[in-house]
């Protein structure tokens, strides 16, 4: 018996894994040419802006290198709820007082036309 398999060209074998070579390559480049190491943009090119008193303000970003600090971020974030603690203590102690509203100047009640055209149509004017 006789087989007819055919066996693929040496070229056409080696053409996959020379593609993968050539984009492994271009990514060994990019890392050598990236000095943080990352692929796509660098830290530089990256700009944070926030909104400060109507305008666009660039807030500088912390260098790559600081550490934030967890300690010193805990105590303001305390001191910040015993402050809204506070004041919402206050308001509870104004409204468990309860709260005297005097009208000094009320205006004219208005009815829309409409409403008012419908009670008229039940008290028979």
């Amino acid at each position: 018996m006789q087989s007819n398999r055919t066996t693929p060209s040496p070229a056409a074998s080696n053409t996959p894994m020379t593609v993968v070579a050539v984009l492994l390559g271009f990514l060994v480049l990019d890392r050598i040419a990236a000095p943080s190491g990352s692929l796509g943009p660098s830290e530089a090119s990256a700009q944070v802006r926030s909104v400060r008193s109507g305008g666009l303000n660039p807030e500088p970003t912390p260098p790559a290198d600081a550490r934030a600090n967890p300690a010193e971020d805990r105590v303001q974030m305390i001191a910040e709820l015993k402050n809204i603690s506070q004041r919402l203590e206050r308001l509870e102690a104004t409204i468990a007082k309860g709260l005297s509203v005097k009208v000094t100047d009320m205006p004219e009640m208005k009815l829309p036309k409409s409403l008012e055209a419908k009670l008229n149509q039940g008290t028979g004017n």
